[in-house]
């Protein structure tokens, strides 16, 4: 069993490794602490955590507001001559 207990920490391991090489955003970021901190727990050490290089990109600042009124779509197609 412990056997089986150190093949599955190396391939968390790796797979930590992998997720190291896309800390694009605070997601991924959050995603290897995650991973960091459950192999530091294994290994009796403290974790190392990474933090974001980049900043995520904020599409829109405010909320759009939608227009009251109809919409265009009525359900019937309509072709023009």
């Amino acid at each position: 069993m412990l056997k089986n207990a150190n093949k599955k920490l190396e391939q968390i391991k790796t797979f930590k490794n992998v997720q190291e090489n896309n800390l694009e955003d605070n997601y991924m970021v959050g995603l290897y602490n995650g991973m960091e901190l459950a192999v530091s727990i294994l290994e009796d050490r403290k974790p190392k955590y990474k933090s974001c290089i980049n900043k995520t990109e904020v599409i829109e600042t405010k909320e759009t507001k939608q227009s009251k009124g109809r919409t265009v779509f009525s359900g019937e197609r309509r072709i023009s001559k």
